[in-house]
């Protein structure tokens, strides 16, 4: 039986002879129990169809045409009013959000407003019960110690951990439709293929269907029977998952088959096809580790691969720790303690999170590390740390061999000029109120970059045309923008004053796989040209694969293993490093049973 049913569906933004039609007659439907996916590139009108199911686009600068038609339950939800279309949000048709800042509040806990979704959905009365079942979600969703970071703020959580709240969130009212867009981009492997599997879970469980709106052929092929491709805001190719992925008929299709990064060429298991996933059983008691463990020595050395020279760039025996409970600027209200079974009380000076435990890394110029490992590792306050946008702890960071932490003012100023950060949440470092060109012309203007207005117009342009954006693209504003857009624009920012070290916190997490491989052709081109030092903060196995020439396996904040990229990818000697290989997402063709 058909749960929803689109028909005729177009959207444009703007109004009069400035609009601009975004989805263009898109036609699709989604049955009982059913999950399908929807693919294609940024801007293609993916995210857009989701939120016109919802009824969430802006009325003020967007519209659905008059002749489209969306139905959910038989009822018709194009047309009906604001009152009557919030009783379908939520219990009716739930969405997780592509960027789980946009929808978290800032100074409520994270159990907080868990459990609010779960009250506003009905299901329990007290709000003891509503925060039990908020704690319950939270552990559902991977969230360690679930009754413990229940009181946390969600700046305290790594963007990983913050889209799986969002997960839990989406979950509370138990809807009969999810759209999840984009639900697994900031997650590792391992975590994304532990929410894949609880999705699929709650297919069956709760007779819930599923919309999964992803850039990631191997998600879609690992949780859809039925896929649907978007391009230019039209629905230009749909079948069976098989079929499809086997042999594409669209253009489209086939560019963003042929676009996925494959597996590592060394991995003994390379020669499958790039989408499969295989899922991982992470040992128990791993090893406190640290960098001796993975002390690979002789051609492990820093001079084994070729990276002669003095490091630009130089973490030794970097400390982090932040206290698990309590927040440094908010204290929670009384009524989130209340919600909360048990006293409230604080932590001592010794129940700290060692988010960075003695961590030592080196950047060359020229050349990539990569950071890798699950959500909530340290890789981020590693970067942060390394940028004094944090105070380390303990520990020493060196620039050219200088103390970063003896730099007066001015030094200081020059060289965060010379490191700059590509963030992972786009829309968490861009102004909602500053246009493109304007965010960009606003770091050549501080700096002191590319002369006079005239000058710097130019370069927003050239900045615009290196990360893949149409120069008409400065006017727009951040929420006009998908996710993939934001991305770029975070990039070109960062290459605006000419770093001589970009770190790159998920780079490219949010992108389609055909973005994906222009920006890491990029990312290696302005490697070469410029002789960049390079930090790659990755979770994505395949871009580490083609982008670095070493890898540091991070883990409970500490390196397990440090090595060239070539031998840590292919004869990985820690067994949580094999774990994380293994469960790089995979696909191949369903074998008929019988």
């Amino acid at each position: 039986m058909t749960l929803l049913e689109v028909q005729g569906l177009r959207v444009a933004f703007g109004k009069g002879p400035d609009a601009v039609e975004v989805v263009r007659g898109v036609d699709f439907c989604v049955g009982e129990g059913e999950a399908v996916g929807m693919v294609g590139a940024s801007g293609c009108g993916k995210s857009v169809t989701a939120l016109s199911l919802m009824g969430l686009l802006p009325p003020r600068v967007s519209r659905v045409s008059s002749g489209s038609s969306i139905r959910f339950q038989g009822r018709e939800l194009v047309g009906m009013p604001a009152r009557r279309l919030r009783r379908y949000r939520g219990r009716g048709i739930a969405m997780v959000f592509q960027e789980p800042m946009t929808s978290l509040n800032p100074v409520h806990s994270v159990g907080r407003q868990v459990a609010e979704a779960v009250r506003a959905g009905g299901q329990v009365r007290s709000r003891r019960e509503a925060w039990a079942r908020a704690v319950e979600l939270l552990a559902e969703v991977g969230i360690p110690d679930p009754g413990r970071r229940a009181r946390d703020l969600p700046h305290q959580f790594s963007g990983g951990m913050r889209q799986r709240v969002g997960i839990a969130m989406a979950l509370a009212p138990d809807p009969n439709l999810l759209v999840a867009d984009e639900p697994t981009t900031a997650l590792d492997v391992t975590i994304q293929a532990r929410i894949l599997e609880l999705l699929e879970a709650l297919l069956a469980s709760r007779d819930m269907s599923l919309l999964l709106i992803s850039h990631d052929l191997a998600v879609v092929a690992r949780s859809c029977g039925r896929v649907l491709v978007m391009d230019g805001g039209r629905l230009v190719e749909e079948g069976p998952v098989e079929a499809l992925f086997s042999a594409p008929r669209h253009p489209v299709t086939r560019t963003l088959v042929e676009a996925v990064p494959g597996s590592p060429a060394s991995v003994a298991d390379a020669a499958a096809s790039p989408f499969r996933t295989a899922s991982a059983s992470f040992p128990r008691g791993l090893p406190s580790g640290g960098e001796g463990d993975g002390g690979d020595g002789g051609g492990d050395g820093e001079g084994g691969d070729g990276a002669g020279g003095l490091p630009i760039l130089e973490a030794v025996d970097l400390v982090k720790h932040f206290p698990r409970s309590r927040s440094p600027w908010f204290t929670p209200r009384r009524a989130e303690a209340s919600d909360s079974p048990g006293p409230g009380t604080a932590p001592s000076g010794s129940d700290a999170l060692r988010a960075v435990d003695g961590v030592s890394l080196a950047l060359h110029p020229g050349r990539t590390l990569a950071l890798v490992g699950e959500s909530g590792a340290g890789k981020t306050t590693v970067a942060r740390c390394l940028l004094r946008l944090v105070e380390a702890d303990g520990g020493q960071i060196l620039f050219r061999g200088r103390p970063v932490g003896a730099m007066a003012p001015p030094e200081l100023r020059a060289f965060r000029r010379q490191v700059q950060l590509v963030f992972q949440d786009p829309s968490g470092s861009l102004n909602p109120r500053l246009s493109v060109g304007s965010a960009l012309d606003e770091v050549l203007r501080v700096h002191g970059l590319a002369g006079d207005a005239r000058g710097r117009a130019h370069r927003v342009g050239d900045l615009l045309e290196r990360v893949g954006l149409p120069g008409g693209y400065r006017s727009r504003l951040p929420h006009q923008l998908s996710g993939g857009e934001r991305q770029r624009v975070g990039i070109a920012r960062a290459l605006a004053v000419e770093p001589r070290i970009l770190i790159c916190d998920e780079p490219v997490s949010s992108l389609d796989v055909h973005v994906r491989r222009r920006i890491l052709d990029l990312l290696m081109d302005l490697r070469r040209e410029l002789d960049l030092a390079c930090l790659l903060i990755a979770h994505d196995l395949g871009v580490v694969a083609e982008l670095a020439d070493r890898v540091a396996v991070m883990y409970l904040g500490r390196v397990l293993e440090e090595g060239p990229v070539e031998r840590v990818l292919g004869d990985p000697r820690h067994p949580y490093t094999r774990a994380l290989l293994a469960a790089v997402p995979r696909w191949e063709p369903r074998r008929p049973e019988g």
